[in-house]
């Protein structure tokens, strides 16, 4: 059987089912140091932001660090192709991608991530060694 660790809050552990169980897992490997993430934590603990919903504030975070520089970079050009190309070309800020294990961007890709784990469930707890890379 294979579940959604989205839908398990990021959590793939903790699951009892009598046959074979695999999690979807788009996120960095339970247990992996996300260094990005740390970062976030860091900012957020700075300015006394209390850290209720981890994944989607870091999202909201990072999008906000994106959208930023984007709207920076265009000057007086205020257009939504320019702001999309020029989010599309933000390579640097790939090192502040939260939770991603492999985030890419480019022209015509509106996805950071287009991977994911396939992570084996035994006793309940993830196989973090056995798990597998994949892109559909």
């Amino acid at each position: 059987m294979y579940v959604s660790s989205t839908l398990l809050d990021r959590d793939p552990g903790n699951l009892t089912f009598s046959g074979e169980l695999y999690a979807a897992h788009p996120y960095r490997l339970p247990g992996a140091i996300d260094p990005a993430f740390r970062r976030f934590e860091i900012w957020a603990r700075s300015r006394d932001v209390e850290i209720t919903a981890p994944r989607q504030q870091a999202e909201a975070y990072f999008a906000t660090l994106v959208i930023k520089s984007a709207v920076k970079h265009m000057g007086r050009f205020r257009i939504r192709e320019y702001a999309l190309d020029m989010m599309d070309h933000g390579e640097s800020m790939s090192a502040y991608v939260p939770l991603y294990p492999r985030p890419s961007f480019g022209p015509g890709q509106r996805f950071i991530n287009k991977g994911g784990y396939i992570l084996p469930i035994a006793d309940g707890e993830p196989a973090t060694s056995q798990a597998t890379w994949i892109i559909p």
